[in-house]
């Protein structure tokens, strides 16, 4: 069954929020802290801040921008997602007032951190982030960083279905910045993978 709920995904890239097309081209928007108050004053149910550019330059957390945004005042839940890579780094973001963090790219370098993760902070603060498309019936796993499609890791899927992730954000990638696009293929190969596991859907 789907429920809907109304998140705001910012991207950002170069401290900058943007526009992006299949993860591989964008147009600037403005601060990103314009955007969230924005999101923040239409009602969203939650804002999501996913900086795909501090992990492909090997960076961690822009703390920056996370104490600037905890200075708005926002009464929407935030959760960040950018160069994460160790527990510490999401114990900080988790301190600085985030409610929850996304994790990608570490996910697929280290699944097995995700356990030691899930002990510190909680299940409940870990979203995992899947930039998915489909070869036949396969789901096929975007690597942003390299720009290459691998097969779902399924140590990852594992960590879903063994509760150390909360909910898993399914991204149509390929369809990505472009209107009505979303592929609805991909909620029922998720859901296959992982029965039962809540999604969030991001992506045209």
């Amino acid at each position: 069954m789907l429920h809907k709920r109304i998140i705001g995904v910012i991207a950002v890239e170069n401290g900058w929020a943007v526009q992006s097309f299949g993860y591989r081209h964008t147009l600037p928007l403005g601060k990103p802290e314009w955007l969230a108050e924005n999101l923040d004053r239409w009602g969203a149910d939650e804002i999501i801040i996913i900086d795909f550019g501090r992990s492909r330059k090997g960076l961690g957390p822009d703390m920056d921008l996370i104490h600037r945004l905890g200075a708005l005042g926002l009464t929407t839940p935030i959760t960040y997602g950018g160069g994460i890579a160790t527990v510490e780094q999401v114990v900080a973001v988790i301190q600085a007032g985030v409610e929850r963090v996304c994790i990608d790219s570490l996910l697929q370098d280290n699944p097995e951190l995700v356990i030691s993760i899930a002990r510190q902070v909680g299940a409940q603060a870990i979203v995992a982030v899947f930039p998915v498309s489909l070869s036949g019936h396969n789901l096929e796993w975007y690597n942003h960083r390299k720009c290459t499609v691998n097969t779902v890791n399924l140590s990852a899927l594992a960590l879903l279905s063994q509760g150390y992730i909360s909910e898993a954000l399914v991204v149509d990638w390929q369809h990505e910045g472009q209107p009505g696009g979303f592929n609805p293929a991909l909620i029922e190969q998720f859901s296959n993978q992982v029965p039962g596991v809540p999604l969030l859907l991001y992506g045209g």
